[in-house]
């Protein structure tokens, strides 16, 4: 576990669209985490469990974090512009 929480201290934050990454909390409250904690857990998992987890996990690690990216918006500027790419078809609101 210190070498996970070490890894994740000293992940670089800028360019995922996250706040600052605060390894010791996120440790200590492990089984008590929100969705914004896992949006961030699920995008760094890859980079930080690498050589500590067997391939399979890091693979599965990488689909999730692959797919939160996808999934979770913390921002839609324009829902129905938003809707129409990601259904289709334009959503009525």
């Amino acid at each position: 576990m210190s070498t996970f929480q070490m890894r994740l201290a000293s992940l670089n934050h800028e360019g995922l669209n996250i706040p600052k990454i605060s390894a010791d909390y996120m440790c200590r409250y492990a089984g008590g985490l929100n969705g914004k904690h896992f949006k961030t857990i699920a995008q760094v998992m890859p980079f930080v469990v690498h050589g500590l987890v067997p391939k399979t996990v890091l693979n599965a690690w990488s689909v999730i974090g692959e797919l939160v990216v996808l999934l979770w918006h913390t921002e839609i500027p324009s829902i129905p512009e938003y809707t129409v790419r990601s259904l289709g078809t334009a959503a009525t609101f």
